[in-house]
């Protein structure tokens, strides 16, 4: 049986005036790492060879806190299915205190597959 591993690293693009709320953010994005993996399962069901990383901008918006939108960018993993997949999760992540400002954080997720 193959296993998905997701792995998450996170940059700031837009962190002034925003407080502990990228922290915040990671904290809520880790708490989705079940259904990320559950995304990346479904996509390895596809195609074994699916792994690699790939890159994506998540835009929080500043008064309610919710992720508004996932830019997709650079990486190894193109797979339009689970991109729109680990898009929906993301797009479900609001954080409990609203950054002040809107917040822009890249995350680069790693997808390893292992027996």
């Amino acid at each position: 049986m193959t296993r998905a591993m997701l792995i998450i690293s996170a940059l700031a693009l837009s962190a002034c005036g925003i407080g502990d709320a990228q922290s915040r953010l990671r904290t809520a994005v880790d708490a989705k790492q079940a259904e990320m993996n559950s995304c990346y399962t479904t996509a390895l069901a596809r195609d074994q060879a699916i792994q690699g990383e790939v890159q994506a901008t998540l835009h929080v918006e500043g008064s309610t806190g919710h992720v508004q939108q996932v830019e997709f960018g650079e990486g190894q993993v193109t797979d339009p299915a689970l991109r729109s997949c680990l898009s929906n999760v993301l797009q479900s992540v609001t954080l409990s205190n609203a950054p002040k400002k809107k917040l822009e954080v890249l995350y680069t997720f790693r997808l390893t597959a292992s027996d």
